[in-house]
């Protein structure tokens, strides 16, 4: 038996994580495991299933041992757009990014001994979705969607480095104390002020709106125009 190199550590309440249940009940018992191989994947590349959809959609038929493996593939090409509109992952031209593999995991600690270093058993992990940055990326991904939808642009979360530059600019004001509800209310009312305004309209981007001094300008505006 050939020696494993490597773990891909999962919850142990994986069967009853609301991603498998809904995904069996509604695709098919075997969903499951195309979830957890599209978990395995991730683990290995920080989040990301490298490739395009189509390409990434044909490897993972593979998981169902279907003899119909064009039926397979079309029922997990169908998941796709569910998984994205319950936020359990990002769908771009080159990748596919899956928001919540670190929730998966169990810690392995390294324990001294007289013996050497072993592995001490794997402990069930806290949940790194209350992680303060992992709650900001979160948020900040929300906000970064509803701005792509009142603008009709497609500003990208991440690529294959992490964070892009306009989700960090997101996740700066988040960090420094303003709500997603805020940030929203930016955006709202800058589109109504600009939308209809060929020199503005270029403007309704992450790297004006949500620069530090226009940010809390624009918030100001807002509160006062609240408070009227």
């Amino acid at each position: 038996m050939p020696r494993i190199r490597r773990w891909h550590p999962i919850s142990h309440e994986f069967n009853r994580d609301p991603e498998v249940r809904e995904l069996r009940k509604k695709f098919g018992d075997w969903m499951g495991f195309v979830w957890q191989e599209m978990l395995a994947i991730a683990d290995k590349n920080d989040g990301f299933i490298k490739g395009d959809v189509g390409s990434i959609v044909e490897s993972l038929s593979h998981v169902s041992l279907s003899p119909r493996r064009l039926n397979a593939a079309h029922t997990i090409l169908c998941a796709m757009p569910y998984m994205v509109d319950k936020g359990w992952i990002e769908v771009q031209k080159s990748h596919i990014f899956v928001c919540k593999y670190r929730e998966y995991h169990i810690t392995r600690e390294k324990k001294e001994s007289r013996e050497g270093i072993k592995d001490t058993p794997p402990f069930l992990p806290t949940n790194p979705s209350l992680h303060p940055k992992r709650i900001i990326r979160d948020q900040a991904i929300q906000v970064l969607n509803f701005l792509n939808e009142k603008t009709g642009r497609s500003y990208e979360a991440a690529d294959k480095t992490g964070p892009t530059a306009n989700l960090k600019m997101i996740m700066a004001r988040l960090d420094s104390g303003a709500t997603p509800d805020h940030c929203r209310g930016v955006i709202a009312r800058m589109v109504r002020k600009w939308k209809d305004d060929p020199k503005m309209v270029e403007f309704l981007r992450p790297k004006t709106l949500f620069n530090k001094t226009n940010f809390e300008q624009y918030l100001g505006e807002r509160d006062a125009a609240d408070l009227s």
